[in-house]
């Protein structure tokens, strides 16, 4: 198994951890949304249905 290609680092006030490989995303981390809380039960990540 293959490890991480890029470095993590914590980002504005939230602290919120982003790769390196994003450098304009770090600069407005504080600015933008993120789900943290998504689940599911299914094997291979929840198929949508079209």
């Amino acid at each position: 198994m293959l490890g991480p290609q890029a470095q993590f680092r914590q980002h504005g006030e939230s602290g919120l951890w982003l790769s390196d490989n994003l450098p304009h995303l770090s600069t407005v981390v504080d600015e933008i949304a993120f789900i943290n809380t998504v689940t599911t039960d299914q094997f291979n990540h929840a198929p949508h249905n079209c």
